[in-house]
């Protein structure tokens, strides 16, 4: 996904919560010359409470362009077969995920996957990694990945593999 998108798509979800948020005020009694659907009048309450909305929207939004690579790296980590793959490009997609311990940030990978069967397959991963992780995967790198035999053109690295292969090169 494009940053233009993801940026769109956030500024979207905190235009929808904020407008959300200021009718839940005017229901509560918190805004003043208010005419349902489009004017929208004063009231500090009903104001505060959409911006406090606005801001859960653009959370919100964040969260729902996350979700789905964790979900297809979840999948292709449990049931996808191994290939070994050359890293061909590698940049940061500008999201980044916040723990308690580190924080990731979501990449996207373009790798040179080598089939079984002898073929060459370009693939991309759209994958979360920690900023070690990412620094490894130079291009020219070899590595193992994860695939599925209906999708080979998407793949997820196997950062355990390359953090042994780091260690048996040191």
């Amino acid at each position: 996904m494009r940053k233009t998108f993801r940026v769109l798509v956030m500024v979207l979800g905190g235009v929808v919560g904020g407008y959300c948020g200021y009718w839940i005020g005017y229901l509560a009694g918190w805004s003043t010359n208010a005419d349902w659907p489009l004017q929208i009048g004063g009231g500090n309450g009903a104001i505060a409470l959409s911006i406090a909305m606005a801001a859960v929207g653009v959370l919100f939004a964040r969260t729902l362009l996350a979700v789905p690579s964790l979900v297809i790296d979840r999948r292709l980590k449990a049931d996808g077969n191994h290939a070994e793959a050359t890293i061909v490009d590698r940049w940061s997609t500008g999201l980044t995920l916040m723990g308690l311990r580190s924080s990731r940030r979501q990449y996207a990978i373009i790798a040179e996957l080598r089939l079984t069967d002898g073929t060459h397959q370009r693939a991309h991963a759209t994958q979360w990694l920690q900023p070690e992780e990412y620094a490894a995967l130079v291009p020219g790198r070899q590595v193992t990945v994860h695939y599925h035999l209906r999708h080979p053109d998407r793949v997820l690295v196997d950062t355990a593999h390359l953090a042994n292969a780091e260690s048996t090169d040191a």
